[in-house]
């Protein structure tokens, strides 16, 4: 699997199928950071496979399911130029990274 992590000036077009992509949903009142592969990008949804998922124990998970979301509910990880650490680069309505 290739890992997708952050760099300046990435966007949603730079991914390619099976990158790594995490994207942030909320399931029965729980939020979800699913850890996914991404299968591609279409009208402003981001359309994904999930590997694996931070969750609270009452939220269950399926794997190797394909999972939509839009794509401001989308981030990659990583440390940017002006950052001091790593930290979640969340995905703009345009499609770059901020």
């Amino acid at each position: 699997m290739r890992i997708a992590t952050f760099k300046e000036g990435i966007s949603i077009s730079d991914l390619k199928k099976s990158d790594n992509i995490y994207i942030s949903k909320i399931e029965s009142g729980f939020q979800v950071i699913y850890n996914c592969e991404f299968e591609k990008f279409s009208k402003g949804i981001v359309h994904a496979i999930v590997l694996d998922a931070d969750r609270p124990s009452q939220v269950k998970v399926s794997k190797n399911i394909l999972i939509t979301a839009r794509l401001t509910n989308c981030f990659l990880w990583g440390k940017g130029k002006a950052d001091r650490w790593e930290r979640c680069h969340w995905f703009k309505k345009g499609g770059s990274c901020d």
